[in-house]
């Protein structure tokens, strides 16, 4: 292997050269860009509901506004509590099922819930029972 020569005239060294030479307009630059984006924030909007990028007259559109019109949905959170014993288990359950808007809630505190689950051994609160909510 031979010797490095002490200057390389190669591309990345003009450009490793160039960063090193105007590094303060760079970091001026990096600076203005932040500001803007900061300020600028809030002209952005997220649109959730993929079904406003479809065409009026789609099939899926239009699928979509009679499932809409016909039919009501909830909306739904599955949860588990873990490391909190029976009793407690037991009060949340009560708590979260006095909330107004709750429809359903499931407490099971059987082993069937979590036989064919992808969790290993289920979750088992102090006791030893297990507990989902």
């Amino acid at each position: 292997m031979g010797a490095v020569p002490a200057k390389q005239n190669n591309f990345m060294m003009k450009v490793a050269a160039a960063i090193v030479d105007r590094r303060n307009l760079i970091f001026l630059l990096i600076v203005i860009a932040i500001v803007f984006s900061v300020f600028s924030r809030n002209w952005v909007q997220v649109e959730d509901d993929l079904t406003a990028y479809l065409p009026a007259d789609s099939a899926t559109r239009e699928g979509l506004d009679v499932m809409k019109d016909q039919f009501i949905t909830y909306g739904s959170a599955n949860f588990m509590v873990a490391n909190i014993s029976y009793e407690d288990a037991h009060a949340l359950y009560e708590t979260i099922k006095a909330l107004e808007g709750v429809q359903s809630v499931d407490f099971d505190n059987t082993t069937e819930h979590y036989n064919e689950a992808s969790l290993p051994g289920g979750a088992f609160c102090r006791s030893g029972r297990p507990v989902w909510l």
